[in-house]
Parts: C-alpha cells; structure tokens; sequence
C-alpha cells in the first residue's frame, strides 16, 4: 500500500529555500529479489526455496525417458541473479517419465482409445498410426495379446512405432480332408465368424491319394494369414495319376512313421543313407500326419554304387497348446490340462501386477542329467515323448487374469 507515497524529502520540511533551489524526495518501492538458482534440485527443494524468499513457483512438466532425472528441476525462468518483484513467477520445468500404458486383454477399440488418453494426458505427440499383428487363436477375437511398446516403457515427448498383436479366429485345417468336407467346413466356419467368404478354387493335382482328398490348402490352416472381407480359398485336390509315380514317393496325408519307413525303403533300393528331418506344424487331423515333403513326390532320385546321405523333409502336424492369455487362472490350468491328457504334472503360479515388465522371465531350473526345453502357448507337443510337464502361470494379481503362459517340457537326453 505504500508503494509509491513519499518516503524522505530533502530540503526538510519547514526549511527555508530560494527560488530555483532543489528538493530531491525519495519515493517508497518494494526491495528487488535475485532469483536462485534450482536447476538440479528436486522438485520440493525448488518450491521452498523459491516460496521462502516471496517469489511465486509455478511448475510446468518435461517428458524425459531417463529414469534418474525423474522430479529433477531441468530449467527455470527467468534465469538465475534476474531480479523480481515480490511475489512475482518463476516458472520451473520438472522431469516426468510418461510409461506406456497395460493394454492386453483389452479389445483393439478400447487399446487405441487407452492410448490417446495417455497422450492427451501427458502431451505426448502421437499421429494416431499403428500396426496390427494377427495372432491365431479360438479365444476372445480382436482381443490384444501382446504390444509395443511394452507396458512401462517410457515414451517421451513423441509416440511411433506402436503395434498391437491382437487375436484372430484361425482358418480351419482342411488338409486330408475330402473335397465337399472340406467345402462344408470352410463355409460353415465363415458364416460363424462373418468372414467374407468369396470362393473356392480347386486345383486338380495328380497323387496316390484317394481323389477328392484335398492335398494342401491356401490360407494355412490354423493361421490367420487371411483377409476378413474378400477371402479367396485355394485347396489343391487329388485325382488319379494317370501313369505310376517315378521318382521319390508321395508322402502326403501318411502317417509320420509310415512316411518314414516308405523313405528309407526307397533310400535302400537306391544305395542312399535317409537322414529325415521333422517340422512340426500346426494340424487337426491329429499327431504325426506328414502335410508336406521334400523332396517333391517324383523328384528324380539317381542311385549311387555308394551310400550316400537322402535328406528328407516332412512337415508334420502336431495338436498346439492352447491360448490362455487373459484367461483366469483355473480356467487357464483346467483347458491345458485336458489338451496335454493330464501330462501336466507340476504347476507354478506366480501374480504380478500387470504394470511389470518382466512377464517373460522364466526363473524355473532345469534339474541335473536332463534335457529341459520351455515353450509358449501354440508348442507343437508330442504327447508320446512328454515326460512331464511344468506350466508357469503369470497372473495379474489385480484382475487376476492370465497375462504369459509356458509349458516347461522335460525329456530323458
């Protein structure tokens, strides 16, 4: 209030003066404050410091991903030594770490919307584009199994490179099935799931097999390598040869041991050692049925007058866990149990928060004199060899939902 009333005057009052003589007077005004230094300080120490000496804090946030300079003051304004009235403003710019946000078990909708309330949250500069990965799976379509970023990653001050693995009902395994089964099945699976069904084109292709049996299929089956809208399925459909196979033998729709007894049989009649090589991949028509070869069945083979090495390749269907992300826990072990018949002997369950970052960590050992393999949901297991089995189940303790899933398989060396 008095900022601006006379203070002291000179002359004195009551003091006599000539004309033309001075009278300097000294006007009241508020002391003039050096602003301090609070770069490098935490963020409470910078607010009492600045509050201490009357001037008036305001704080204003910076995104950063290191993690040590989180709450740390980065710069300030005005600079420090300017000189400010009393309770004037200095702002101060502190660290944040924006981490990304949880987004499994929600559908895509709600992940993309999960991720543009995070952005508006902190100011995070984001376009709006991600990519989509399909994942096959019989559970919850659309539903995010897996993303980048990770949950807790910090992001900074611009958002790229995000994608969503989300599930998709896979295409049906038609291979070995015959033609109109085939048909039937395809069709029937596309009206339940609204898929956009466009045709179906056989291709005639000359084999051993009984004629109509469809020999391979595009797409593959149980993938989701499809499109939704639009779907063109291409099944290529046995008819009789017309003169018998020369060559290396059809292997096709055999089963696994068959396929390999008929290899050796013909690697013997021609003076060559089989050495097979076995790719698992997923199947329905049960364990161990070849789905494809190399060589090519009639592959021209030429004796030799010595062992020599026959490299076989059969791609063999096995039965494929299970997804039980985002599943409960129970749940979780009842539908595994059933798909390994019981084999899963021993089961660890382990809650987590679902804003940890380390779901994958397998901390299980494998005991001495044993060969020990892990394996994620989708593992092409063969129940003959399985000894037993370990799963680890994460959990979220907080909506107690699976979040990562593993077979833990342990096998005599």
């Amino acid at each position: 209030a008095d900022v601006g009333r006379v203070a002291a005057q000179s002359l004195a009052a009551g003091a006599t003066a000539l004309k033309g003589s001075v009278v300097q007077i000294t006007l009241w005004q508020l002391a003039q404050i050096a602003v301090p230094n609070v770069i490098g300080l935490d963020e409470a120490s910078a607010l009492r410091i600045l509050t201490e000496i009357g001037l008036n804090p305001k704080r204003v946030h910076r995104l950063v991903t290191d993690t040590t300079q989180a709450g740390i003051v980065l710069d300030q304004k005005p600079a420090p030594g300017a000189l400010l009235s009393p309770g004037a403003a200095v702002a101060f710019g502190v660290a944040i770490i924006a981490t990304f946000p949880e987004l499994r078990c929600l559908l895509r909708d709600e992940a993309v919307q999960s991720i543009k309330r995070f952005a508006d949250e902190f100011g995070i500069e984001w376009d709006g584009n991600f990519s989509i990965v399909h994942r096959a799976s019989f559970e919850k379509p659309d539903s995010v199994v897996d993303q980048i970023p990770a949950t807790g990653v910090p992001t900074g001050t611009q958002l790229t490179g995000v994608t969503l693995t989300v599930r998709q009902i896979p295409f049906p395994d038609v291979r070995c099935l015959d033609f109109d089964a085939a048909v039937d099945t395809v069709k029937r699976w596309a009206e339940q799931n609204q898929i956009g069904l466009a045709d179906i084109r056989p291709q005639k292709t000359p084999s051993a097999r009984s004629p109509g049996t469809v020999l391979a299929q595009n797409p593959p089956g149980l993938s989701a390598d499809y499109p939704t809208q639009n779907l063109i399925v291409n099944l290529n459909v046995a008819v009789r040869r017309p003169a018998p196979l020369e060559g290396f033998p059809e292997l096709i729709c055999l089963d696994e041991r068959q396929a390999v007894e008929i290899a050796r049989a013909f690697a013997a009649r021609n003076h060559l050692t089989l050495r097979a090589r076995i790719k698992d991949t997923p199947g329905e028509r049960g364990d161990g049925i070849v789905y494809d070869q190399d060589p090519a069945p009639g592959t021209p083979v030429s004796p030799t007058p010595f062992p020599a090495p026959l490299n076989v390749s059969l791609v063999v269907s096995r039965v494929p866990l299970p997804d039980v992300i985002c599943l409960d826990a129970d749940r979780a072990q009842a539908i595994i149990t059933e798909a390994t018949h019981g084999r899963t002997l021993i089961w660890d369950v382990q809650k987590q928060a679902s804003s940890n970052n380390n779901l994958s960590s397998l901390p299980l050992k494998c005991p001495k004199n044993r060969h020990c393999k892990r394996f994620h949901a989708g593992f092409l297991w063969k129940s003959a060899q399985l000894i037993y089995g370990r799963v680890l189940i994460r959990v979220d303790s907080r909506r107690f939902a699976v979040r990562k899933s593993w077979l833990f398989v342990q096998t005599f060396q």
